[in-house]
């Protein structure tokens, strides 16, 4: 969480980042009011990330319900179906090779 805070505060405008200090005791409503006045989304996004590790309803106080913590229904995960590989056919020599062991750039015979 602290890493994220101080990742979103290096990404908003200067203006912005006088009111955030992670002493701030408000700093859930100061997050708000910053998300409401930044317009990069990737800022917007952290910080709905920090909202919503938060807790506390913090996430719903933005007023864009829990969209991140939304998991897909089975209906709409799309399950594709795999080419089976029948009777492939592995060269001779990769099939009685060793394994290589590469110890610090040399190889290794073992």
């Amino acid at each position: 969480m602290v890493n994220l805070f101080f990742e979103i505060r290096r990404g908003v405008p200067l203006n912005l980042q006088a009111d955030m200090k992670i002493s701030n005791s408000d700093i859930g409503n100061v997050m708000i009011e910053v998300h409401k006045q930044c317009e990069d989304e990737n800022i917007r996004l952290l910080i709905e990330i920090f909202l919503e590790r938060a807790g506390d309803n913090w996430f719903e106080m933005l007023g864009r319900g829990s969209s991140l913590t939304k998991k897909p229904q089975r209906s709409e995960i799309s399950v594709e179906a795999r080419p089976q590989v029948k009777n492939q056919v592995v060269p001779q020599e990769a099939a009685l090779s060793k394994p290589r062991l590469i110890y610090r750039g040399q190889v290794v015979e073992y």
